[in-house]
């Protein structure tokens, strides 16, 4: 899947993060719940989207869908989600804390049981208390 697809599709849809953080925001979330359903992801990402997207951007789930499978594989396979090799290393560094955040900001949204009754922050609300 490549990075500059789904950071365009966050852009499009107003999500408040890159792809990088989106990608760190779901491995959270399914690192403190396997179970985790794609929608409820897309609800943290998508919230400003324009109310005429109606359907799930499928390539958004697909990335969600294949990082649940990575995280419960066997072969140890699963990576960051990041721009290409040839991008500059400051962006690259800058694109890695970002996952690092999405992360992080998963178990603070919801601590380790993102399926619970509690009511979600938004992420925006997280994201503005942390450094960048």
């Amino acid at each position: 899947m490549a990075y500059p697809v789904i950071n365009a599709i966050l852009v499009e849809n107003r999500a408040d993060i890159c792809a990088a953080e989106a990608h760190g925001l779901a491995t959270g979330l399914l690192c403190a719940n396997e179970n985790t359903d794609s929608d409820y992801w897309l609800n943290e990402l998508l919230h400003n989207a324009p109310a005429t997207v109606d359907e799930q951007p499928q390539p958004l789930v697909r990335l969600f869908e294949e990082t649940r499978q990575l995280l419960a594989g066997d072969e140890f396979a699963f990576d960051l989600f990041l721009p290409d090799d040839d991008a500059p290393f400051e962006n690259k560094l800058r694109h890695y804390a970002a996952g690092v955040r999405g992360f992080y900001s998963a178990w603070v949204i919801n601590g380790p049981n993102p399926t619970s009754q509690k009511k979600p922050m938004r992420l925006s609300k997280i994201l503005l208390n942390l450094p960048s």
